[in-house]
């Protein structure tokens, strides 16, 4: 049987970043990328919270059906993490696509939003999208939940993840291939029981577009070497 793949986009973005993630996965995975609450362009009942976002899509997208392999980027990982965390029997694997368990972990670690020599493209792309998304959420919602992204701190309770966990990260220039193990320190993955890392050297925040051959090779491993569903342990 496929995996089951929920792909999760960015604060103000939208579930198109993931068209050429989920063409790389086709014919591996049953792969859905679904519009996060509030980012529709009209009020949500779910609470603007980056745990509230993560309940309405347990409720939405993954409650009564198989445990999904969550693969976020940026707010989107965030919200895995309490997917995780809140729904573990819903969540099989987590891939954290340049999200972070704290804004000041980014801010300090890995700032900025784009790699060194970019392409002026890939920025423009980037940044009309977010336009349009923080220009169609509602302000109240968008106000609350910019709010909880930058409240929270999941490196407390990282440790009480009981799933496997792929970090892929943009390397923005100041940390290479080889540095893997110095960033699972540096951004506390350490403490999840399970947590392979890889960076992609020159890649900026949107990975899947500065270096779509190493975030989709790096996803297609991570799946085929995921152990059969129900069988990682859930408690430790």
């Amino acid at each position: 049987m496929l995996p089951r793949v929920l792909f999760l986009h960015g604060f103000t973005c939208t579930p198109e970043v993931w068209d050429g993630t989920r063409a790389a996965v086709a014919g591996r995975a049953v792969a859905e990328a679904v519009t996060l609450p509030w980012h529709a362009g009209t009020d949500d009942p779910s609470e603007p919270s980056v745990d509230g976002l993560a309940d309405a899509v347990a409720a939405r997208h993954l409650a009564g059906r198989e445990a999904a392999v969550v693969v976020g980027h940026s707010l989107g990982g965030m919200v895995g993490l309490h997917l995780a965390r809140r729904h573990a029997a819903s969540v099989r694997a987590l891939v954290l696509v340049d999200a972070f368990p704290s804004l000041d972990l980014n801010d300090r670690i890995l700032p900025g939003m784009y790699g060194p020599g970019g392409d002026p493209a890939i920025e423009a792309r980037a940044q009309s999208m977010m336009t349009a998304g923080r220009a169609r959420m509602p302000v109240e919602g968008r106000d609350r939940l910019w709010a909880s992204i930058r409240a929270m701190d999941a490196v407390p309770w990282l440790g009480e993840l009981a799933c496997p966990v792929l970090g892929v990260f943009g390397g923005r220039g100041r940390f290479g291939i080889r540095d893997a193990a110095t960033l699972v320190d540096l951004l506390h993955l350490s403490r999840l029981p399970s947590c392979e890392l890889v960076v992609c050297p020159a890649a900026g925040h949107f990975v899947m577009w500065d270096d779509p051959a190493g975030l989709h090779g790096a996803l297609v491993r991570f799946m085929e070497a995921l152990p059969p569903p129900g069988s990682f342990p859930r408690t430790l």
